[in-house]
């Protein structure tokens, strides 16, 4: 009987959920007939007109294309775009009671348009300013030909937006994103003496310069060929300017006949080359590169036979490691040796600058490392000396700046998770000196906060006053600060096993 009277009554609820359903999506398909009766759309050539009660689900309207502007021929209006034209020229919204066709907010930016000067065989800037159009959240973008390209190289209709088809990755055509930034620079060569460049300068470039040369000695020391006037008061001393302008680099490299070199002897005494007091003076083609050698600090008589420094290494003496040449006048000075390179990896060679007298390396910091200063030739760069970065006077037979030997461990590391409310942890390499402390240091309990634990990484010991304050800890070994203080946590899990238990 009762299983009898539980399936009646099972049936009687299933009608009633089945009537209540029908009689919802009866009402949701009225009230969408109704919404569909109040939807309006844009119609017309112009976006600002009222809209017009369509009665449609779908409006349509013109695309818009950054820098390019609304398709053409292409109206507003109510329901769906024309046959091939979705998604190409035309696209679509969902329609509602506020027009959802409407037109995407733009603004105006200027860029300078091209023509090509059949005449002087290149392009030449339009006198007025070509009017662009943009989204309003996009930045300005203006397009221009370099100057050598041609009318088949660069063909944009205008200066507004981006290169056309691959003429950017061609090299035809460059790209800037500020309003009327689009302008031929001038070019200039650019680089050192020998291996100057030409190429275009940034647009506000009126100037190119280079250093001055004189004779038997080569190009000024420390200046090279550039875009702009000379440097600081180095005008008229060490680097002359001129004039520049689009189609040619007015700096160009001076012609010379002849160049210095030094030209060693073997001095048996001391059981090495040492220079001559006198500049050797080489000659050489005008249309060839300067060349001069020299032996390497610890040749012997034999290894070396070149009789002076013009030219190349003699024989084999190169490719065997007893010669080196170089490429600039009176290049050829026996330099000093340093070790070179990260700290991970620094290896003794001879310094490329003639005039470095000294070696630097990076000073070591317990626990922190070694810091960003690579072992190197000259004097520490900046004002790191003292703080990160120490200097010694070095030799020509060997590097002074040795590396520091220091003992590797690891600690871990804990840093604040703002989501968790706690400390992640990570294992971290650290460093100390040979025989110092492999000390590390933690948060002292899992209740510690991000303001109590000051320690950025877990080598070394706690900061300030932290360890007194009871808010951070230390230990003596490797990695072993892996455990923070549990008393607040494991007060807290025995509370939960309590209530577990007594559920």
């Amino acid at each position: 009987y009762w299983k009898q009277w539980y399936q009646r009554r099972v049936r009687a609820n299933n009608l009633r959920m089945r009537g209540t359903c029908v009689l919802k999506l009866s009402l949701a398909l009225l009230l969408l007939h109704a919404t569909d009766a109040n939807n309006v759309c844009i119609v017309g050539s112009n976006p600002e007109t009222q809209p017009t009660s369509c009665g449609e689900i779908k409006c349509f309207q013109p695309i818009f294309t950054d820098y390019v502007g609304y398709a053409q021929d292409v109206l507003y209006g109510c329901g769906t775009c024309a046959e091939g034209t979705l998604d190409v020229t035309c696209q679509e919204c969902t329609a509602d009671t506020t027009a959802c066709n409407t037109a995407p907010a733009v603004d105006t930016f200027q860029c300078h348009s091209y023509e090509f000067d059949s005449d002087a065989g290149n392009f030449v800037a339009k006198s007025d300013l070509e009017t662009c159009t943009k989204l309003t959240t996009s930045d300005p973008k203006c397009n221009r030909p370099v100057f050598t390209a041609t009318e088949a190289q660069y063909t944009n209709a205008n200066g507004c937006g981006a290169c056309a088809g691959t003429s950017k990755d061609d090299g035809h055509c460059k790209e800037c994103d500020s309003d009327s930034c689009n302008v031929i620079p001038i070019v200039c060569n650019q680089g050192a003496p020998g291996s100057e460049v030409s190429g275009e300068c940034d647009s506000s470039a009126t100037k190119c310069s280079k250093p001055m040369y004189t004779d038997y000695i080569g190009y000024a020391t420390g200046v090279q060929f550039a875009c702009g006037e000379c440097a600081g008061e180095s005008e008229g001393s060490t680097c002359t300017a001129c004039d520049g302008a689009q189609d040619a680099a007015c700096n160009t490299p001076v012609s010379v006949d002849t160049f210095q070199c030094h030209s060693y002897e073997f001095n048996s005494e001391a059981g090495n080359f040492v220079a001559k007091s006198d500049l050797e003076t080489c000659e050489k083609l005008t249309a060839s590169d300067p060349k001069c050698n020299r032996p390497v600090f610890t040749a012997t008589e034999a290894q070396y036979t070149n009789a002076n420094g013009c030219g190349a290494c003699a024989g084999t003496s190169k490719d065997d490691g007893h010669c080196k040449e170089c490429d600039i006048g009176s290049c050829n000075v026996i330099p000093i040796k340093c070790l070179q390179g990260p700290a991970s990896a620094a290896t003794t060679a001879e310094c490329i600058s003639i005039t470095a007298t000294k070696c630097s390396k990076p000073i070591f910091v317990d626990y922190e490392g070694f810091g960003e200063v690579e072992y190197a030739c000259g004097p520490c760069p900046g004002e790191t000396s003292g703080s990160t970065c120490e200097e010694c006077d070095s030799t020509k037979s060997a590097g002074c700046n040795v590396i520091t030997q220091v003992a590797d461990y690891q600690c871990y590391t804990y840093s604040y998770n703002s989501a968790t409310k706690k400390f992640d942890q990570t294992k971290r390499g650290c460093q100390v000196s040979l025989n110092g402390d492999t000390t590390c240091n933690q948060p002292a309990t899992e209740e510690t906060t991000q303001a109590e634990y000051k320690n950025t990484i877990g080598c070394g010991p706690c900061k300030d006053t932290t360890k007194a304050d009871g808010t951070c800890t230390e230990c003596k070994t490797d990695l072993c600060n892996g455990t923070p203080q549990l008393a607040a946590s494991m007060a807290f899990v025995m509370m939960l096993v309590i209530h577990c238990l007594f559920m």
